[in-house]
């Protein structure tokens, strides 16, 4: 059986045993280690939606602190306000909620 001179130094580079070192711990870290790369990946996936979570977030409490602005320092917003969410009137007013039922 004969093997062409480029099979042979491939088997030549290979047979030195840094690289059979090199591409065994290369192997064990992608695949065995605690901390493998699809360990990482997950990691990193999950990190990326707790990013997303935390912008969501800041955003809602901006929202609301601009509420709480509104509701404290300008009195038209607060009577606005509190006739759409809670239904509060004026003493000669009705209120009337039509409630309409949307069918799928």
């Amino acid at each position: 059986m004969q093997l062409s001179n480029q099979a042979i130094k491939i088997f030549n580079f290979l047979k030195k045993p840094y690289i059979i070192i090199v591409a065994f711990f290369v192997i064990w870290m992608l695949f065995f280690d605690q901390k493998n790369v699809f360990i990482q990946w997950e990691n990193y996936s999950h990190l990326q939606k707790l990013k997303k979570s935390i912008r969501f977030y800041q955003s809602e409490t901006q929202k609301n602190y601009d509420l709480i602005y509104n509701l404290e320092h300008n009195p038209q917003f607060l009577e606005k306000f509190a006739r759409e969410q809670y239904y509060f009137k004026k003493p000669n007013e009705d209120i009337y909620l039509i409630k309409t039922q949307y069918s799928e």
